[in-house]
């Protein structure tokens, strides 16, 4: 106690102090504490508190506008979203006067996420622009990203799925172009949220398993929360609710271990509805009644307004259809103010002024630099006239000292090259032999025996021999032959499936797969996103063999049980991944083997201008090969036969 009084009173004489015994390096330090306290709000709000006095005693603005934006953040974390709000618009009135741009957009950005949090979309929309329109000047590309994950945001509840996923998928890019692995998660989920309305659940989990095994990794609590509340949504659509269920529970320990009450609340909900599918209403109302709770101490509008609607519905299953009326005619009034006609009117208004105001400015800005550099062309010319001796000279020496540099550098390109094509040359040739010569035995080997077992039983149509012993002959002769063109469909698979060429890379490898399977030996699966094109014949060749001869090397060494295809088409490449569950390997040893296999691989990689990863390692269990092509010069069509996802 006596320890707790003392504390006290040593931060009330701290606060005291004669302001210039307190220093502008003293505010950043407690700003740059709040932001480490992030995820303890009490701590949080202690350093900001400081933070904030300090700051008004010095006169300090950037420090006090910092303070401000720490504390929107704590009220944002604590729920408390009108507070958020109204300080973030103060630092955001400090950042103007102090004309600090990037701040500006930062501040914008978080009044987006506040709103949007408050489910308050118009307002989200429009802070959300002015943030990107901050953003695209400066170049910062992870603001660009979350604003245009905002504005994906708001389309998603406006079920305007196909504009949400646009800038789900940019936002995608854009972190994946910054490597920024918590931006990358996130994408996965917003996109994994998308694929669900438009019912494409395999895919969908895909896309929330990625962004779980990030975010894991991350240790992002809370943006992992998220993910296992997507997918119990996901489970909950296939009318699975145990699995629901079982995501929900591990999304609420997530957010109540981090105090995150919105989406404690939204987790109740889902629980409750889930209960009420089971029939279980008891359990049902008890957690929505819960939802309700906390949604309306926190001004979650878009919660409290599901929550009720739902309760509602559950009090008329219970027979209690007065009470069950009074709470819809509540959410009714809920429903007309988190988001009417006239402000998804006022939205897309915005975001048309934007685009619109946006070319305007790249014309303006053209234009102003066409006229810089005519100015500057003119001022120019006397300078240029009067160097002019001097250039020539300068540009004869070197051109010669250039084209010399260049000859000998052309030189050894050609040399490299050359060295490179033999290699390429031999390993085609080492191949085709080998393809020769396993044609030759299989011929051999096959067909060899099966054309003498049919010799042999030709003699036994002699004019003497039994018509019993001609007729069993004759039957056995005739599964010969069915021998023979099974044979003949095996090698001619093997020189080139008639599959790749009539129905394409997709159709082909899982004709491969299921030949594989049928061995029962090992177990391939194949999947493909968005994979609805044809490509040039080299193209699909390629691919084709590609895989063919790392799932043949993996066959014969790595002892696996397991193999996934999975073959993914985006905009502008085609991303192959193989992954195994056998043993791995040193991959120094590939990458200096003189194995042709490898070569070939490496050969046809080449032919198609694409990149080759592989991940794994000497006494790990599994390997991941990943190859990514090119696809605007081989592309043909955009249609292509659909087939069956998985074998």
């Amino acid at each position: 106690m006596k320890m707790i009084i003392f504390l006290n009173l040593f931060y009330f004489l701290a606060i005291s102090i004669n302001a210039q015994e307190i220093t502008k390096e003293a505010v950043d330090e407690l700003n740059q504490l709040a932001h480490q306290s992030m995820r303890n709000p009490p701590q949080m709000k202690e350093k900001v508190d400081s933070a904030i006095h300090f700051a008004k005693e010095l006169g300090y603005k950037e420090g006090l506008g910092n303070a401000l934006k720490y504390k929107g953040i704590y009220y944002y974390f604590t729920s408390a979203f009108d507070s958020s709000a109204y300080h973030h618009h103060l630092s955001l009135n400090i950042y103007q006067e102090l004309k600090d741009s990037l701040s500006i957009g930062k501040a914008y950005l978080n009044l987006a996420t506040t709103y949007s949090a408050a489910a308050l979309y118009d307002s989200t929309t429009i802070n959300a622009v002015l943030a990107l329109k901050y953003f695209e000047v400066l170049k910062d590309y992870p603001g660009i990203g979350r604003a245009v994950n905002l504005l994906g945001i708001v389309n998603f509840h406006q079920k305007d799925f196909d504009e949400a996923l646009k800038y789900f998928k940019q936002y995608l890019r854009n972190a994946q172009t910054t490597s920024d692995s918590s931006e990358i998660a996130s994408g996965y989920n917003n996109i994994a949220s998308v694929l669900i309305e438009d019912k494409q659940y395999d895919s969908a989990i895909y896309y929330f398993e990625e962004a779980i095994r990030l975010k894991e990794k991350l240790g992002n609590l809370n943006n992992l929360g998220q993910s296992y509340e997507s997918l119990g949504s996901l489970y909950s659509k296939q009318g699975d609710s145990k699995l629901a269920l079982s995501n929900y529970q591990k999304a609420y320990i997530l957010y109540n271990n981090i105090g995150d009450r919105r989406f404690m609340s939204e987790c109740e909900y889902n629980i409750g509805v889930e209960f009420k599918k089971l029939g279980k209403l008891d359990s049902a109302e008890k957690h929505l009644i819960k939802a309700i709770t906390i949604a309306d101490e926190i001004g979650a509008l878009q919660i409290l307004h599901d929550s009720k609607r739902s309760y509602a519905d559950l009090l008329f299953l219970k027979g209690n259809g007065l009470k069950a009326y009074e709470i819809l005619q509540a959410s009714k009034n809920l429903s007309d103010s988190i988001l009417n006609l006239e402000k998804i009117e006022t939205i897309a208004d915005i975001e048309t002024k934007y685009e619109t105001e946006k070319k305007e400015q790249q014309i303006a800005v053209q234009t102003a630099e066409i006229a810089k550099k005519t100015a500057e062309n003119e001022r120019n010319v006397l300078l240029i006239i009067a160097l002019m001796a001097i250039l020539v000279l300068l540009i004869t020496v070197f051109l010669l000292f250039r084209n010399r540099a260049k000859r000998k550098q052309q030189l050894l390109i050609k040399e490299k090259d050359l060295k490179v094509k033999e290699a390429q040359i031999e390993a085609t040739l080492s191949s085709q032999e080998s393809e020769r010569k396993r044609f030759a035995e299989d011929l051999h080997d096959g067909f060899g025996q099966l054309i003498s077992a049919l010799r042999l039983n030709m003699n036994n149509f002699n004019k003497d021999a039994e018509d019993k012993l001609k007729f069993k002959a004759f039957e056995h002769s005739e599964k010969i032959l069915d021998d023979m063109h099974s044979e003949i469909r095996s090698i001619a698979f093997n020189l080139m499936p008639v599959t790749l060429i009539q129905e394409g890379i997709l159709a082909a490898v899982k004709e491969f797969s299921r030949r594989i399977n049928n061995s029962e030996q090992v177990k391939i699966e194949v999947t493909s996103f968005e994979l609805n094109s044809r490509f040039s014949e080299v193209f699909e060749v390629a691919i084709y063999r590609i895989i063919q001869e790392w799932v043949n090397n993996v066959l014969k060494y790595a002892d696996a049980s397991k193999i996934t295809i999975q073959l993914d088409q985006y905009e502008t490449e085609l991303v192959l991944i193989i992954e195994d569950n056998g043993r791995g390997f040193d991959k120094n040893q590939l990458f200096s083997g003189k194995g042709n296999g490898w070569r070939n691989i490496q050969t046809r990689a080449n032919l198609i201008k694409s990149q080759i990863e592989i991940d794994t390692d000497a006494g790990r269990i599994g390997t991941s090969f990943i190859l990514t092509a090119p696809i605007f010069a081989f592309l043909i069509t955009e249609k292509m036969t659909n087939t069956a996802d998985v074998h």
